[in-house]
């Protein structure tokens, strides 16, 4: 389709997105709309670190599209990015854009999602009745903690949500540099998360089977963990397919965010234990928070997207172990049909048809 004028999206990128943005820009102008340019702003920190942000655009009349990064980075805390972005946003609406879809690299208080004890506060659902009081009418995000909390408390708003994954990309990263002839296991880090593994599972036998010219058979595995604090936790049970053991085999272990890394080391030890080798982890969001550095000494293999900057380990020993897997064109992707108003199942449908094809 031929977009003339106030027709083409205005994309902004915040500060601390401004790498990923520059990839969709890209991508948008190499594969959508020749010439395609991120909008410009002006946005900074007063003396006491109040935020001001605004428009160098007008944008009277049109689709506007966010793209934030709320990991906490070297300029900015996660605190200050939400309150960054409300201001933004509703400075946009005042300005008269049509409409406002804000597109979270990574999303904050996604892991408070629920009340687990008295008085305790729902942040997930917090989250988004801000950024609805402040104007926002959709969400796009990756690889949410749990999509359903959010996809709930946007409906309730009359709010619309869409959720990418990290999969296919992350699958076809790790598949890469998986050894022929090995038995493959993956392994789920918390039962809560068995359904977003075991579609990895899937994936990743057809990826494989693209790979190797055969069908690949890849096991599954659970493991229990219990959490001992904000920082800590425990592999309590890892239950295992009799058919397809961990003892001898190269597990993959995905996730949806990597913070201290204390799970992940906690399950190299277990799986080290029962005779398998731990290959990789895939993670789509990789904080590398406290002493994450140090604590993921034994993981040989950390694929993570580009969706949070690994600042965290730059100059770090486990730096040389972290392999960066760009999911820009699914964001530049996702900004396109949604414009068009185009299917965001569709397009799932479709990278998961290509992972599987280019193998």
């Amino acid at each position: 389709m031929d977009l003339k004028g106030d027709q083409v999206p205005v994309v902004f990128a915040m500060n601390g997105a401004t790498a990923m943005a520059r990839g969709i820009e890209a991508w948008v102008d190499a594969h959508w709309l020749p010439g395609f340019r991120l909008a410009e702003k002006e946005e900074r920190r007063r003396h006491d670190r109040e935020s001001y942000i605004r428009s160098k655009i007008n944008v009277r009349g049109r689709k506007v599209y966010l793209i934030d990064s709320f990991a906490t980075d070297p300029d900015e805390a996660v605190d200050e990015k939400v309150w960054g972005t409300i201001l933004f946003v509703s400075s946009l609406k005042d300005a008269s854009c049509a409409d406002v879809t804000l597109i979270g690299t990574m999303f904050p208080y996604m892991r408070q999602d629920q009340k687990d004890q008295p008085r305790a506060a729902i942040n997930t659902a917090t989250f988004v009745r801000q950024m609805w009081a402040a104007g926002v009418q959709r969400l796009i995000t990756i690889d949410v903690h749990n999509p359903a909390a959010v996809q709930n408390a946007a409906a309730a708003l009359k709010m619309n949500f869409d959720h990418l994954e990290a999969r296919c990309p992350l699958t076809r990263a790790v598949a890469d540099e998986l050894p022929a002839g090995a038995r493959y296991v993956v392994l789920t880090p918390d039962l809560g998360a068995t359904k977003r593994t075991k579609a990895f599972q899937g994936t990743l036998q057809k990826v494989l089977a693209k790979r190797f010219g055969r069908e690949v058979r890849v096991g599954f595995a659970h493991a229990n963990k219990t959490r001992l604090g904000d920082t800590e936790s425990q592999i309590t049970t890892i239950i295992e397919e009799p058919a397809e053991p961990i003892a001898g085999a190269l597990v993959i272990v995905p996730d949806d965010i990597l913070a201290t890394g204390s799970t992940l080391a906690e399950i190299e030890k277990a799986i080290h234990e029962r005779g398998g080798t731990m290959f990789a982890a895939c993670v789509t969001h990789g904080l590398f928070t406290g002493r994450a550095a140090e604590t993921l000494a034994r993981v040989p293999r950390i694929f993570v997207t580009n969706t949070v900057s690994p600042w965290r380990v730059e100059g770090t020993a486990v730096r040389e172990r972290v392999r960066s897997v760009d999911v820009a064109d699914m964001f530049a992707l996702a900004i396109r049909e949604t414009h068009l108003n185009g299917s965001i199942n569709s397009l799932l449908t479709s990278l998961e048809e290509n992972a599987a094809r280019a193998g």
